[in-house]
Protein backbone atom coordinates (compact mmCIF):
# COMPACT_ATOMS: atom_id res chain seq x y z
CA UNK A 1 0.00 0.00 0.00
CA UNK A 2 1.28 3.76 -0.34
CA UNK A 3 0.57 6.24 1.24
CA UNK A 4 -0.19 10.18 0.53
CA UNK A 5 1.11 12.76 2.48
CA UNK A 6 -1.96 13.27 3.94
CA UNK A 7 -2.29 9.70 5.25
CA UNK A 8 1.34 9.76 6.43
CA UNK A 9 0.46 12.98 8.37
CA UNK A 10 -2.42 11.70 10.36
CA UNK A 11 -0.63 8.31 11.27
CA UNK A 12 2.46 10.81 12.66
CA UNK A 13 0.15 12.79 14.47
CA UNK A 14 -1.47 9.63 16.09
CA UNK A 15 1.97 8.25 16.76
CA UNK A 16 3.12 11.57 17.97
CA UNK A 17 -0.06 12.08 20.59
CA UNK A 18 0.45 8.33 21.67
CA UNK A 19 3.78 9.25 22.62
CA UNK A 20 3.60 12.07 24.37
CA UNK A 21 0.60 10.67 26.51
CA UNK A 22 2.80 7.37 27.42
CA UNK A 23 5.85 9.92 28.45
CA UNK A 24 4.06 11.98 30.36
CA UNK A 25 1.28 10.13 31.83
CA UNK A 26 4.03 9.03 34.66
CA UNK A 27 4.95 12.91 35.48
CA UNK A 28 1.51 13.29 36.06
CA UNK A 29 0.91 10.35 38.61
CA UNK A 30 3.76 11.56 40.56
CA UNK A 31 2.66 15.00 40.94
CA UNK A 32 -0.45 13.72 42.14
CA UNK A 33 1.60 11.70 44.47
CA UNK A 34 3.42 14.30 45.48
CA UNK A 35 0.40 16.81 46.14
CA UNK A 36 -1.37 14.03 48.50
CA UNK A 37 1.97 13.29 50.32
CA UNK A 38 1.76 17.58 50.93
CA UNK A 39 -1.50 16.96 51.90
CA UNK A 40 -1.32 14.47 54.78
CA UNK A 41 1.76 16.09 56.01
CA UNK A 42 -0.40 19.31 56.76
CA UNK A 43 -2.92 17.65 58.05
CA UNK A 44 -0.17 15.84 60.28
CA UNK A 45 0.94 19.25 61.50
CA UNK A 46 -2.36 20.89 61.47
CA UNK A 47 -4.22 17.60 63.67
CA UNK A 48 -1.24 17.58 66.52
CA UNK A 49 -2.42 19.34 69.50
CA UNK A 50 -1.69 22.06 71.46
CA UNK A 51 1.25 21.88 74.64
CA UNK A 52 -1.39 20.40 77.45
CA UNK A 53 -0.91 22.33 80.14
CA UNK A 54 0.11 20.94 83.68
CA UNK A 55 -1.18 22.36 87.29
CA UNK A 56 -0.14 23.32 90.15
CA UNK A 57 -1.86 23.77 93.59
CA UNK A 58 -0.19 25.84 96.21
CA UNK A 59 -1.99 27.56 99.84
CA UNK A 60 -1.41 30.85 101.74
CA UNK A 61 -3.01 31.28 104.73
CA UNK A 62 -6.52 32.13 103.29
CA UNK A 63 -6.63 30.87 100.09
CA UNK A 64 -5.85 27.81 97.32
CA UNK A 65 -4.25 28.35 94.40
CA UNK A 66 -4.31 26.59 91.19
CA UNK A 67 -2.31 27.84 88.50
CA UNK A 68 -1.93 25.83 85.13
CA UNK A 69 1.78 26.22 83.12
CA UNK A 70 3.46 25.10 80.16
CA UNK A 71 5.68 22.49 80.89
CA UNK A 72 8.09 22.93 77.95
CA UNK A 73 8.60 26.19 79.26
CA UNK A 74 8.83 25.68 83.17
CA UNK A 75 9.11 21.69 83.63
CA UNK A 76 7.22 20.38 86.57
CA UNK A 77 10.14 20.15 89.33
CA UNK A 78 11.24 23.98 88.56
CA UNK A 79 7.73 25.22 89.61
CA UNK A 80 7.99 22.94 92.70
CA UNK A 81 11.43 24.26 93.81
CA UNK A 82 10.82 27.65 93.15
CA UNK A 83 7.34 27.33 95.21
CA UNK A 84 9.90 25.42 97.58
CA UNK A 85 11.73 28.75 97.95
CA UNK A 86 8.96 31.42 97.71
CA UNK A 87 7.70 28.94 100.57
CA UNK A 88 10.41 28.84 102.78
CA UNK A 89 11.86 32.68 102.94
CA UNK A 90 8.58 34.64 104.69
CA UNK A 91 10.17 34.01 108.01
CA UNK A 92 12.81 32.98 110.37
CA UNK A 93 14.46 29.74 108.62
CA UNK A 94 15.95 27.76 111.45
CA UNK A 95 13.50 26.30 114.07
CA UNK A 96 16.07 25.09 116.90
CA UNK A 97 16.29 28.54 117.85
CA UNK A 98 16.82 30.05 121.57
CA UNK A 99 14.39 30.77 123.19
CA UNK A 100 15.11 31.64 126.82
CA UNK A 101 12.73 33.42 129.32
CA UNK A 102 13.19 31.32 132.59
CA UNK A 103 16.20 29.50 133.91
CA UNK A 104 14.33 26.08 133.04
CA UNK A 105 14.77 27.05 128.83
CA UNK A 106 18.47 26.71 129.35
CA UNK A 107 18.39 22.90 129.59
CA UNK A 108 16.40 23.02 126.16
CA UNK A 109 19.51 25.08 124.24
CA UNK A 110 21.35 22.78 121.58
CA UNK A 111 23.74 23.74 119.49
CA UNK A 112 23.98 20.19 118.14
CA UNK A 113 20.79 20.54 117.04
CA UNK A 114 20.56 24.02 115.48
CA UNK A 115 24.09 23.18 113.38
CA UNK A 116 22.64 19.79 112.05
CA UNK A 117 19.67 21.66 110.93
CA UNK A 118 21.49 24.81 109.52
CA UNK A 119 24.23 22.14 107.68
CA UNK A 120 20.88 20.82 106.66
CA UNK A 121 19.06 23.34 104.64
CA UNK A 122 21.72 25.01 103.85
CA UNK A 123 23.00 22.23 101.36
CA UNK A 124 19.24 22.13 100.48
CA UNK A 125 18.80 25.50 99.52
CA UNK A 126 22.21 25.45 97.82
CA UNK A 127 21.01 22.37 95.30
CA UNK A 128 17.29 23.46 94.74
CA UNK A 129 17.28 24.43 91.21
CA UNK A 130 14.52 27.05 90.58
CA UNK A 131 13.18 29.30 87.32
CA UNK A 132 16.32 30.79 86.10
CA UNK A 133 14.85 34.60 86.51
CA UNK A 134 16.50 37.71 88.21
CA UNK A 135 14.01 37.52 90.58
CA UNK A 136 14.34 34.37 91.85
CA UNK A 137 18.26 34.01 91.69
CA UNK A 138 18.09 36.98 94.33
CA UNK A 139 15.64 35.23 96.49
CA UNK A 140 17.55 32.18 96.45
CA UNK A 141 21.07 34.62 97.06
CA UNK A 142 19.20 36.45 99.76
CA UNK A 143 17.69 33.41 101.85
CA UNK A 144 21.14 31.74 101.98
CA UNK A 145 21.99 34.87 103.16
CA UNK A 146 19.75 35.17 106.08
CA UNK A 147 20.37 31.45 106.69
CA UNK A 148 23.77 32.34 107.68
CA UNK A 149 23.20 35.48 109.43
CA UNK A 150 20.25 33.89 111.56
CA UNK A 151 22.73 30.73 112.28
CA UNK A 152 25.51 33.06 112.94
CA UNK A 153 23.20 34.82 116.06
CA UNK A 154 21.27 31.83 117.21
CA UNK A 155 24.75 29.82 117.66
CA UNK A 156 25.93 33.25 119.66
CA UNK A 157 23.19 33.39 122.07
CA UNK A 158 23.70 29.56 122.82
CA UNK A 159 27.13 29.89 123.93
CA UNK A 160 26.65 33.31 125.50
CA UNK A 161 24.60 31.82 128.11
CA UNK A 162 27.88 29.18 129.01
CA UNK A 163 30.38 31.52 127.95
CA UNK A 164 29.69 35.65 127.59
CA UNK A 165 32.91 36.02 126.49
CA UNK A 166 32.04 34.94 122.53
CA UNK A 167 30.03 38.39 122.61
CA UNK A 168 33.64 40.49 122.62
CA UNK A 169 34.91 39.92 118.97
CA UNK A 170 32.29 39.53 116.54
CA UNK A 171 30.41 42.17 114.34
CA UNK A 172 27.94 42.85 117.10
CA UNK A 173 29.98 43.55 119.71
CA UNK A 174 30.40 47.48 119.07
CA UNK A 175 26.39 48.66 118.69
CA UNK A 176 25.21 46.41 121.79
CA UNK A 177 28.98 47.07 123.60
CA UNK A 178 26.41 47.87 126.73
CA UNK A 179 25.91 44.68 126.88
CA UNK A 180 28.57 42.78 125.82
CA UNK A 181 30.27 44.94 128.74
CA UNK A 182 28.03 44.03 131.66
CA UNK A 183 27.77 40.36 130.78
CA UNK A 184 30.99 40.29 130.90
CA UNK A 185 32.00 42.05 134.10
CA UNK A 186 33.85 40.73 136.70
CA UNK A 187 31.98 42.59 139.28
CA UNK A 188 28.69 41.39 139.32
CA UNK A 189 27.34 44.85 140.29
CA UNK A 190 27.72 46.07 137.27
CA UNK A 191 25.81 43.20 135.38
CA UNK A 192 23.09 44.25 137.96
CA UNK A 193 23.00 47.82 138.05
CA UNK A 194 22.69 47.48 133.71
CA UNK A 195 19.95 44.76 134.32
CA UNK A 196 18.00 47.74 136.45
CA UNK A 197 18.71 50.24 134.38
CA UNK A 198 17.41 48.15 131.48
CA UNK A 199 14.36 47.16 133.07
CA UNK A 200 13.37 51.01 133.99
CA UNK A 201 13.91 51.69 130.00
CA UNK A 202 11.23 48.71 128.89
CA UNK A 203 9.04 49.65 132.11
CA UNK A 204 8.34 53.00 129.78
CA UNK A 205 7.43 51.11 126.94
CA UNK A 206 5.09 48.54 128.41
CA UNK A 207 1.21 48.78 128.61
CA UNK A 208 0.95 47.73 132.01
CA UNK A 209 4.56 49.35 133.52
CA UNK A 210 3.67 48.73 137.29
CA UNK A 211 2.71 44.92 136.72
CA UNK A 212 5.76 44.46 134.67
CA UNK A 213 8.38 45.79 137.28
CA UNK A 214 6.84 44.11 140.05
CA UNK A 215 7.64 40.85 137.90
CA UNK A 216 11.14 42.50 137.87
CA UNK A 217 11.88 42.83 141.22
CA UNK A 218 10.42 39.18 141.67
CA UNK A 219 13.68 38.38 139.68
CA UNK A 220 15.82 41.01 141.60
CA UNK A 221 15.24 38.95 144.76
CA UNK A 222 15.31 35.86 143.96
CA UNK A 223 18.01 33.16 145.13
CA UNK A 224 18.55 32.83 141.01
CA UNK A 225 19.18 36.47 140.51
CA UNK A 226 22.27 36.15 138.59
CA UNK A 227 20.85 33.33 135.95
CA UNK A 228 17.93 36.12 135.24
CA UNK A 229 19.92 39.06 135.07
CA UNK A 230 21.92 37.31 131.93
CA UNK A 231 18.63 35.80 130.47
CA UNK A 232 16.81 39.20 130.19
CA UNK A 233 20.54 41.21 129.09
CA UNK A 234 21.07 38.02 126.78
CA UNK A 235 17.83 37.36 125.06
CA UNK A 236 15.91 40.60 125.11
CA UNK A 237 19.49 43.21 125.81
CA UNK A 238 21.94 41.77 123.48
CA UNK A 239 19.68 39.48 121.26
CA UNK A 240 17.13 42.64 120.29
CA UNK A 241 20.05 45.23 119.74
CA UNK A 242 21.99 41.93 117.49
CA UNK A 243 19.01 41.15 115.57
CA UNK A 244 17.96 44.39 114.45
CA UNK A 245 21.68 44.13 112.85
CA UNK A 246 20.86 40.65 111.11
CA UNK A 247 19.79 40.34 107.35
CA UNK A 248 16.27 39.61 107.05
CA UNK A 249 14.34 39.31 103.56
CA UNK A 250 11.48 42.33 103.38
CA UNK A 251 8.09 40.57 102.96
CA UNK A 252 6.78 42.83 100.15
CA UNK A 253 4.19 40.58 98.50
CA UNK A 254 6.64 40.54 95.25
CA UNK A 255 7.29 36.72 95.43
CA UNK A 256 3.68 35.94 95.75
CA UNK A 257 3.37 38.45 92.60
CA UNK A 258 6.45 36.80 90.37
CA UNK A 259 5.46 33.36 91.58
CA UNK A 260 1.98 33.71 89.71
CA UNK A 261 3.18 35.45 86.61
CA UNK A 262 4.89 31.74 85.93
CA UNK A 263 1.57 30.68 84.91
CA UNK A 264 -1.28 31.13 82.25
CA UNK A 265 -3.96 31.48 84.54
CA UNK A 266 -4.69 31.41 88.38
CA UNK A 267 -7.65 30.65 90.35
CA UNK A 268 -8.22 30.96 93.91
CA UNK A 269 -10.73 30.18 96.70
CA UNK A 270 -10.47 32.07 99.94
CA UNK A 271 -12.20 31.62 102.88
CA UNK A 272 -13.29 34.97 104.76
CA UNK A 273 -11.38 36.24 106.97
Amino acid sequence: MQFNNSMLSKIYLVVTVSLLQFCTSPTVKDTAANTADTIININKQSNTPANTLASFTWNDELCEYKGNYNPQTYPPDLIKNTYELYSVYAGLLLENRPSVYKPSDLAKLNLKALTAEYTEKKSFLEKLKIVDAPFWNTLKKQTLQQLDEEYEFDKLKIQAFDNPEVLLNNRYSKSCERFVTALNATDTSILFATWKSFAEELKAKNGSPEAFMARFYDKYNSPEKLIYAKIDLITFGWGNCANSSTFHIVNDGSAANEFEKLFTNVKRECEEP
